[in-house]
């Protein structure tokens, strides 16, 4: 029986299941965030992208990727541009040159990215604080010194955000706040805990918080770990993936979700060996699949 392991939702990509939650944006149909960016079906958690910016479609290209402020721990970098990082399909091998136009300031940090629909300004404010000013295309000027001018006519822009060590300090760097500032302002203050493995993140609103763990509980395996928490602290809701370490790259071996007597668990095994072709997180060689109501599944071989 030929199996694509795809098909059960074991896709790589996880940035969407922090969209609407945590700070992104997408310039797709009515979507914040980036759920229908990449092949990800939020079935992986992501404890570790603060912000994310989906850049959407190219000219040909139907997903060119996004910028994204990932970080499982804290560091002295993150109120400054060499946090980011490119993420997505068009920086996985040669950059789609012919449909985006990187820039990159003289210690090679990511300054301005224009696409075929898009003009991305990445400013540093200070040490410690950047902008990141998300426009129309049709704001981008002429090309002077390496960098393009742009108009700063509101009526272009689609999102701005403010990130910035608040602490403003080399050496007190376990806060990170970050502010949408248009269209409208929303803050979201991140908290590091070295005894809790990962971040709090205040929820704009008042609403509460969410926490993202990432525990590396041995050398070949770890564990991640999303809980939301209401303004008492108290956890509303809870989810846990442990992970473990192939040659061919991480796999999910269980799925937790819920607390208590509540919890539903969902778990997969994979083949050492016996298959015709070459394992990736994309496509690995799954064995069986045992779902949280107690139906299951089995792939008793693979053809290619």
């Amino acid at each position: 029986m030929k199996a694509l392991a795809y098909i059960l939702g074991m896709a790589i990509a996880v940035l969407a299941s922090n969209a609407s939650e945590l700070p992104s944006w997408s310039p797709r149909s009515s979507a914040e965030g980036c759920g229908g960016c990449g092949s990800g079906t939020g079935d992986l958690l992501d404890t570790a992208t603060l912000l994310y910016v989906d850049m959407g479609p190219g000219a040909e290209i139907s997903n060119l990727g996004g910028i994204a402020l990932r970080a499982s721990e804290s560091s002295p970098n993150l109120g400054s541009p060499a946090a980011l990082e490119l993420n997505g399909f068009a920086f996985w091998g040669a950059v789609q040159t012919s449909e985006m136009d990187i820039r990159r300031d003289a210690f090679g940090r990511l300054r301005q990215l224009a696409t075929a629909r898009l003009f991305i300004d990445i400013a540093t404010n200070s040490p410690y604080r950047f902008t990141i000013r998300v426009m129309d295309q049709a704001a981008k000027g002429t090309l002077a010194n390496g960098f393009y001018s742009y108009s700063t006519n509101v009526s272009y822009l689609l999102k701005e955000y403010r990130v910035e060590n608040p602490d403003a300090s080399p050496v007190t760097y376990h806060r990170l706040k970050i502010t949408e500032t248009w269209p409208s302002t929303r803050e979201w203050l991140c908290t590091y805990t070295a005894t809790n493995s990962g971040w709090n993140v205040a929820l704009p609103g008042s609403i509460g918080s969410v926490d993202l763990v990432t525990t590396n509980h041995a050398a070949t395996a770890y564990t991640v770990i999303k809980r939301h928490r209401n303004l008492s602290g108290q956890i509303a809701a809870q989810r846990t993936q442990i992970y473990t370490n192939y040659a061919w790259g991480s796999a999910l071996l269980s799925d937790f979700e819920g607390v208590g007597s509540e919890a539903r668990t969902r778990r997969w095994t994979y083949y050492e060996s016996g298959f015709a072709f070459t394992p990736t997180p994309f496509k690995p060689p799954l064995k069986t699949v045992e779902n949280a109501d107690g139906s299951w599944r089995m792939i008793q071989s693979y053809d290619g």
